[in-house]
């Protein structure tokens, strides 16, 4: 995992992110592969392009890299984009709702308190580092030795690159497992066409949602006792068509995260 980096590169990092879903079930957990893309002039993008990958190289890379858990190909708790330019300070999530591409502008940053405890992980030696941001307790790893003050998620500021970070109930977990140079990286103004809302917005349009899925479907496909639902949020969900009730079973394999990431 060490390579020779340089300060004026762009980076493609590749992060397993572990999850417990429900934190009443902590043995059950679900991992997700997710990339960081990072420009030359300090911009970055974290996404999840599980989609992009075949299986074959997701499991491989997880038996070679990752401690354990269960591979998704895609998740709906991780249908997002997170857009970040360092030099403005500003972060931005980006999503999709009822086909409506939406973002929010982060203002919350997280303020962290760096510890003299150091810890090797792969071939990196890294320094500790705590936060509490948006209702939970942090600890992240991260290296001086990559030029990069940037890491998964919302997470940045530190003096160095974040090789992992979990909260402290390990509930949800970021571990680089790739990082490569990458001069390919580009990112286009794709989000010109977003809606700007609040988190606060965002959430009555939940609430107000949260009673009938139907409106949800984009499309819906029968092959055998197979039912696959495209939702409008480009998710992607299967279901035994024999069920008791197929709209109750919908609603419960798109809702939300029971142990969403952010508490506040």
């Amino acid at each position: 995992m060490c390579l020779s980096l340089t300060l004026q590169a762009q980076y493609n990092a590749l992060y397993a992110y572990k999850f417990v879903p429900d934190p009443n079930k902590k043995d059950s957990t679900i991992t997700n592969l997710m990339t960081l893309e990072i420009s030359i002039d300090k911009k970055s993008k974290f996404y999840n392009d599980d989609k992009k990958r075949s299986d074959s190289l997701n499991n491989n890379l997880l038996q070679n890299n990752f401690r354990d858990g269960n591979l998704a190909s895609y998740n709906v708790n991780t249908n997002y984009i997170i857009t970040k330019d360092l030099k403005k300070d500003e972060t931005v999530y980006h999503f999709i709702y009822s086909g409506v591409k939406m973002k929010i502008l982060e203002k919350e940053k997280p303020s962290w308190e760096v510890k003299k405890e150091t810890r090797k992980i792969g071939d990196y030696l890294c320094q500790k580092a705590v936060t509490n941001y948006k209702g939970r307790e942090w600890i992240a790893w991260f290296s001086n030795k990559i030029p990069v003050f940037d890491g998964p998620y919302k997470f940045s500021g530190l003096p160095g690159f974040i090789v992992e970070i979990h909260d402290e109930k390990k509930e949800h977990d970021f571990l680089l497992i790739k990082l490569k140079k990458d001069s390919t990286i580009n990112f286009s103004n794709s989000t010109a066409t977003e809606k700007e809302i609040t988190k606060d917005q965002l959430n009555k349009m939940l609430n107000s949602s949260s009673g009938s899925i139907n409106g949800s479907i984009k499309s819906m496909n029968v092959s055998g006792d197979i039912a696959t639902f495209t939702m409008k949020d480009g998710n992607v969900v299967q279901i035994n068509k024999n069920v008791e009730n197929i709209e109750v079973e919908l609603s419960k394999k798109v809702k939300r995260n029971l142990n969403p990431i952010e508490l506040e």
